[in-house]
């Protein structure tokens, strides 16, 4: 807790409210929030998992379940098809007599043969039963050839047809023949309803059924009879929706049993015939066995998610209030407030710091005193090295105004403007020649000519420290823009070294007259003003 103190030792403090958790103890629960959720983020994956594993594996058994009734329908259909083989390809040519005993050496062969027909195929008998024989008699006159079955059995050699009457029946047709032309076809009535012994061994523990379909989705073979007898087509139900389409089978969906229960599913196309063998797995008996796994992991998890929550709202408490205090505390210290002191009721490294807290606002409060008077005596120095400073600042604008006038003066003496004679001005250049000061030669001396109206303008370099380029070019400038307010330029004072300069450089001065000397220079104005000296 914070407390205020004036300086009195053994006062107690105020009391204060409790501490609340502030951000470590918010970030504390934040945290095993956090793992709280990722534990259950990693068991509920854990279980989605294992329920993944548990569709997989009924997924595969299913496969296994269809794969096993599909060979084992496919087998028998098979020996059936060595038996109708056996018979000679030119019976039809055979006498009634070795007919029916050919006929019925087969129908002895398999006890589910129901009947066994011979049916012509040549073109001006197609379709006319010969001969048809059964347990109860013989039979011929009728005529097959509407029979899709027999149609289909004279295109590929071989078909299977289903027919659903009280009992399933599927009619097997082989084609005979001769010169490797089809000449008839036998075709035997098979009773299925030996497949329901198999369909029944087939069914596991845990419900799972199988169950067989034509191509056009119609149910042939199934446990329950009321779902083939009558017949109807059942694309309603999405598994036999997905065979006919040839599509995936969906992840679950409402399978072909009466009580409309959910289903894995599986299939298999049959060699034999086209059919397809249909397996499902009721998804209740699957939550059955999957619910105690997931009940113990929700346990688990539950258990783990209290122990947590206890864990951190201990440590918050333990921890993140003490340390709350001292959050609170050193911000009210840093913030200037030195007479505040922290108290911990506690006795660990937490209370420790708190002392060194309180402490540190003690030296802190003796250092601002000591700060405060070192301060005062700061500005008394600061104010008078100010006066100081402002006295030199003002001797140094004085000398420095001194300086500019110095400087004006020595310009203007340095290239004056001087009337010897009337309509004659001479203009001396000393010391060195730039930018600046050729322009303000040009506008003294354009100023001086136009104040005295002088004709004629002597510009003497005697006292010019060096002659370039630019300073050849400023003079010719000088001197045409005095022509253009009607004067004369003569330039004198060039010496040796100036002239040997001014050839090196290959300045041309045709718009100038040169003279050695002043006095030349004088002479040569008065002859251009028609003027000369004369002696009194």
């Amino acid at each position: 807790m914070v407390k205020s103190r004036s300086g009195e030792k053994g006062r107690l403090p105020p009391p204060t409210k409790r501490p609340h958790l502030g951000r470590l103890g918010r970030g504390i629960l934040w945290r095993f929030a956090l793992f709280v959720l990722l534990s259950l983020a990693i068991m509920v994956g854990i279980i989605l998992y294992a329920a993944w594993r548990v569709v997989q594996d009924a997924r595969m058994h299913q496969e296994s379940m269809a794969l096993w009734t599909a060979r084992s329908i496919d087998s028998w259909l098979q020996n059936l098809d060595y038996a109708l083989s056996s018979l000679p390809p030119d019976l039809l040519d055979a006498t009634s007599e070795e007919i029916q005993e050919h006929l019925g050496q087969v129908l002895q062969s398999n006890r589910n043969i129901r009947k066994i027909s011979l049916v012509d195929a040549r073109e001006e008998h197609r379709g006319r039963e010969v001969l048809s024989l059964d347990f109860r008699g013989v039979y011929s006159g009728s005529n097959y050839v509407s029979e899709r079955w027999f149609r289909l059995a004279l295109n590929d050699g071989w078909h299977v047809a289903s027919l659903v009457k009280v009992i399933p029946i599927a009619v097997v047709a082989r084609s005979l023949y001769v010169d490797g032309t089809p000449v008839g076809v036998v075709a035997a009535q098979v009773g299925m309803d030996w497949a329901y012994e198999l369909l029944r061994r087939a069914r596991t523990e845990r419900g799972a059924y199988a169950y067989v379909v034509d191509s056009v989705g119609q149910p042939f073979l199934h446990e329950d009879t009321r779902f083939t007898n009558p017949q109807r087509v059942r694309t309603d139900i999405p598994g036999i929706l997905s065979v006919i389409q040839n599509r995936p089978f969906p992840l679950y969906y409402t399978g072909l049993n009466w009580q409309g229960e959910p289903v894995i599913g599986a299939f298999w196309k049959m060699e034999r015939a086209d059919w397809t063998v249909i397996a499902e797995q009721p998804l209740a008996a699957l939550l059955r066995e999957f619910f105690p796994l997931a009940l113990g992991a929700g346990v688990v998890l539950l258990l783990s998610a209290a122990a947590a929550v206890v864990v951190a709202l201990y440590i918050s408490r333990r921890v993140a209030a003490p340390v709350s205090l001292l959050s609170e505390g050193a911000r009210r210290i840093g913030a200037g407030d030195l007479e505040h002191r922290i108290l911990l009721r506690t006795r660990n490294e937490l209370a420790d710091l708190a002392e060194e807290f309180n402490r540190m606002a003690e030296s802190l409060q003796e250092a601002r005193i000591r700060q405060e008077a070192w301060t005062q005596e700061l500005e008394e120095c600061v104010r008078e090295r100010t006066a100081e400073v402002s006295q030199t600042l003002q001797q140094l604008q004085e000398e420095a105004a001194v300086r500019e006038n110095l400087l004006r003066t020595i310009r203007e003496m340095s290239s004056p403007v001087i009337p010897v004679m009337e309509s004659i001005l001479v203009m001396p250049i000393v010391g060195t020649l730039d930018s600046e000061r050729a322009q303000r030669v040009m506008e003294e001396l354009l100023a001086g000519i136009e104040r005295r109206r002088a004709r004629v303008v002597i510009l003497d370099i005697t006292g010019l420290a060096m002659v370039d380029t630019a300073v050849a070019h400023a003079l010719i400038e000088a001197a045409r823009a005095a022509q253009l307010l009607g004067a004369r330029p003569i330039l004198v004072g060039i010496s040796p070294e100036v002239a040997e300069t001014l050839v090196h450089l290959g300045v041309e001065l045709h718009d100038l007259r040169t003279a050695a000397t002043l006095q030349e220079g004088l002479q040569i104005a008065l002859g251009l003003l028609r003027r000369r000296i004369v002696s009194l």
